[in-house]
């Protein structure tokens, strides 16, 4: 199995980055499919925030959120506040994997032309533009040990 692993609170900022870098042909196709793998991840997390808000938060009735007129939760106490924010904090420090059996060939080529990127970077694109290479050069190291999949898209 071939997988890639991030923090659930990293992969909105890694979406983010993937989308917002210049990229041509099938680079930009191995980054869309990518992206679209990232987006299934997020909205799991949301979900899964979502619930604990819920648990924690004001709701009305029909079982939806209280929130003022900025869209801050509202909560019943500060004790169910301070656990929402500790349960959301939990949640984003989850690992979410991401299974990249069906896309290594474009996995491998988007690596490659993040090797090459000439744009200059800073600040969160360059922690994200690291995170994602190193994750990346990862499933290249484990795939020469024989360790995922990879390999047999090398010769293409």
């Amino acid at each position: 199995m071939s997988k890639i692993e991030f923090y659930n609170r990293d992969i909105e900022h890694i979406h983010h980055f993937l989308t917002n870098i210049k990229l041509q042909g099938r680079t930009s196709r191995a980054r869309s499919c990518f992206c679209r793998e990232l987006e299934r991840k997020y909205e799991e997390f949301l979900q899964a925030k979502l619930e604990i808000q819920k648990e924690y938060g004001a709701v009305d009735k029909e079982g939806n959120l209280i929130a003022d007129e900025n869209g801050t939760i509202e909560f019943e106490t500060i004790e169910n506040k301070r656990k929402c924010i500790e349960e959301v904090d939990k949640t984003g420090e989850e690992i979410a994997i991401i299974e990249c059996t069906e896309i290594l060939d474009k996995l491998q080529t988007l690596l490659l032309a993040l090797d090459v990127l000439e744009e200059e970077l800073e600040g969160e694109d360059a922690v994200m533009y690291d995170l994602v290479c190193t994750q990346l050069e990862s499933m290249k190291e484990r795939a020469e040990k024989g360790k995922c999949d990879i390999a047999r898209v090398q010769g293409k």
